[in-house]
């Protein structure tokens, strides 16, 4: 008889541990999310005139920055060699050791060398306007961004219903300020990555002699997911035009890719 009643309270753990381990997702809506993220994923541009001067700006930048720390580290070697010997330089590099007479080295450098990118390279367009290339995210900046979000509904030409559904994976990827307002160079739609779900299945084991005991088991549920490259769009007489151009959506654009 406690053997009946043990099994039998054991069957009600077991439904209830199962029960519990399944997830609460909405299959049909995530269904629909990834259908939607599929047509319209893609990096969006509003002003390709601006977002070639920006990027055309930023690959001036990287280049000097790349130059200007080249031309340090090589300066630096020549200093290293007429106080150290190859090995000692070998260990202050494996230990990063800063020495006394290293840091003076860098002050010195930096009197004789400034770093004048921002003098140089501006961040500025030809409109007088600051731009920024750096991500937004436009649930942080809804409300400031609402004109925006209206006017790439309208653009997209999506029912309110699957707008609701899309535009939580927006990103402003570039943007220009003018005064207090920020203006989106570029923005991005997100593609859907596949998701792994690991469903817990208990099962009973054992039996009267040896004891009862539970089995888990993980079950991978595998949702589908996007590729890495997604198109550009550009807009073009009031609305976006797809092109032939592709790029990885964990990129930063670069000048090459968009021409």
């Amino acid at each position: 008889m406690k053997t009946c009643i043990a099994g039998i309270l054991a069957l009600f753990v077991l439904i209830f541990m199962n029960a519990c381990a399944v997830p609460r997702i909405d299959w049909t809506k995530e269904d629909q999310r990834f259908k939607l993220g599929e047509k319209y994923e893609g990096v969006y541009v509003f002003n390709k005139q601006l977002l070639d001067e920006m990027l055309k700006r930023e690959k001036e930048r990287e280049e000097y920055r790349e130059n200007y720390f080249k031309q340090e580290d090589d300066e630096k070697e020549k200093f290293l060699r007429t106080i150290y010997t190859e090995k000692d330089i070998k260990k202050i590099k494996e230990s990063h050791i800063v020495s006394s007479e290293m840091e003076e080295f860098s002050r010195k450098y930096d009197k004789t060398h400034p770093y004048l990118i921002d003098e140089k390279y501006p961040t500025i367009l030809s409109n007088g306007c600051k731009y920024f290339n750096k991500t937004l995210n436009v649930y942080a900046y809804h409300d400031e961004f609402k004109t925006f979000i209206d006017k790439v509904k309208k653009y997209l030409g999506v029912s309110d219903e699957d707008f609701e559904i899309l535009w939580s994976s927006f990103s402003v990827e570039s943007y220009y300020q003018c005064g207090k307002e920020r203006i989106p160079l570029t923005f991005q739609i997100y593609p859907y990555d596949k998701t792994y779900i690991y469903l817990d299945i208990y099962s009973l084991g054992g039996d009267e002699g040896a004891g009862f005991y539970f089995d888990k088991t993980e079950f991978p549920l595998i949702y589908k997911g996007s590729k890495d490259d997604i198109y550009i769009y550009y807009f073009i007489d009031g609305k976006f035009v797809k092109s032939n151009k592709k790029v990885k959506y964990w990129k930063r654009l670069t000048l090459n890719e968009i021409n």
